[in-house]
């Protein structure tokens, strides 16, 4: 499976094998991954959606490194992995976020969420 090759179902259908694989490197980014309130892809990135800025900060740094590796082990394949705020009021994407609209992060903006912040 390639970067391109990714999709959200493959993602979510092993999201508990990706957070185990995420415990085994570093157990406190398992709590992190946990809070995810949604993902997307966006050109072969994994957007992962937080619920406020002070969790998303968190991710930040090794974590995300981390989640990045577990990815690779669990779906062997490498892929960039970034995070943003969801916040509940946002109808559409912000087009500097770079997250398409039908992916996930797309779709729970059409059903009210709201990214508020990005890195």
């Amino acid at each position: 499976m390639s970067a391109g090759e990714v999709n959200l179902q493959a993602i979510h259908q092993n999201w508990a094998k990706i957070c185990a694989a995420a415990k085994g490197r570093r157990p406190q980014t398992v709590g992190l991954l946990n809070s995810v309130k949604n993902f997307g892809l966006k050109d072969g990135t994994l957007v992962l959606g937080f619920a406020t800025e002070v969790v998303r900060s968190k991710m930040d740094g090794e974590n995300l490194e981390v989640t990045r590796l577990a990815v690779q082990q669990v779906l062997g394949v490498s892929i960039a992995i970034t995070s943003a705020v969801v916040n509940a009021k946002a109808k559409t994407l912000p087009d500097d976020l770079g997250v398409d609209a039908d992916g996930m992060v797309g779709t729970a903006l059409n059903l009210g969420g709201k990214i508020v912040d990005k890195d």
